[in-house]
């Protein structure tokens, strides 16, 4: 669904993006793997740089809907899921798209701005940092 048109070149919310993001990790020997899965909002602005091409940039929202950790300490596996992470990730998305046909194709830098996690609980700084690479296609004017 998209809330904008192209040639309006204005703010417009057009993505609802599903991304699973994460870390690993090492230590002491030991593998530390972090996952979350966060539902995202991407509030852009679009820049037209040549007829179909654009550059993006502006806010974008996440809700997380659950984390996962998972710990290895040689042939122990430990699962565990977090509950203290943050339920708002605010970050700031800059990137390019371009349109072919009904074709649609992006890469997108995200750049954290809030934590993940509650700083002083877990060592400080936790922000998420993720480069997206789409593709889509437009059903002939459905949307």
């Amino acid at each position: 669904l998209h809330l904008c048109d192209r040639r309006q070149r204005q703010m417009c919310i057009r993505d609802r993006v599903y991304s699973r993001q994460g870390a690993r990790d090492k230590i002491n020997g030991d593998k530390l793997k972090l996952r979350a899965n966060y539902l995202n909002i991407p509030v852009l602005a679009k820049l037209y740089v040549l007829d179909e091409l654009s550059v993006d940039l502006g806010p974008e929202f996440g809700f997380a809907l659950n984390a996962k950790a998972k710990y290895k300490d040689g042939d122990t596996t430990v699962k565990h899921k977090m509950n203290d992470i943050n339920t708002l990730a605010v970050n700031f998305a800059i990137g390019l798209s371009y349109n072919w046909d009904d074709f649609m194709f992006s890469a997108r830098y995200n750049l954290g701005l809030s934590n993940v996690f509650d700083k002083d609980k877990y060592d400080g700084n936790n922000k998420n940092r993720v480069f997206q690479l789409s593709v889509g296609y437009r059903f002939g004017g459905l949307f």
